[in-house]
């Protein structure tokens, strides 16, 4: 019974792990979709070096108007495709209002308890 309990309270932890990273993405999407800044991008996102993290804000301008195109945002899927404590590799699916659909993939880590995506998509 001791076991039984043990091998259900593990999986309860994994399955609220995942709904963090999950939660986590989608409310950066959304948010990054209706009003980016400098703030969010940096609380979304990590980045391998400077220049990376430039690059991300220079789409702060960009971005509303890409999303706007698209008729903004209906849903996102988040896949955990492997995970542990600190890191997680996800597949994001953003289906957009006007049928749009966009599938990417992005390595997550995580920093004092919060998950941030890498600013580069993973390229298969």
């Amino acid at each position: 019974m001791k076991k039984y309990m043990i091998v259900c309270g593990l999986l309860f932890l994994s399955a609220c792990g995942n709904e963090d990273i999950k939660n986590s993405v989608k409310t950066c999407m959304n948010d990054i979709a209706t009003k980016p800044n400098e703030a969010l991008f940096d609380k979304c996102f990590y980045y391998e070096n400077e220049f990376q993290r430039q690059l991300s804000i220079n789409f702060e301008n960009i971005l509303p108007k890409l999303f706007d195109n698209y008729g903004g945002i209906n849903d996102i899927e988040v896949e955990i495709l492997n995970k542990n404590e600190k890191s997680a590799k996800v597949q994001i699916i953003t289906k957009f209002k006007n049928g749009f659909v966009k599938s990417e993939k992005r390595n997550m880590i995580k920093f004092d308890k919060i998950w941030k995506m890498s600013a580069e998509i993973i390229k298969d």
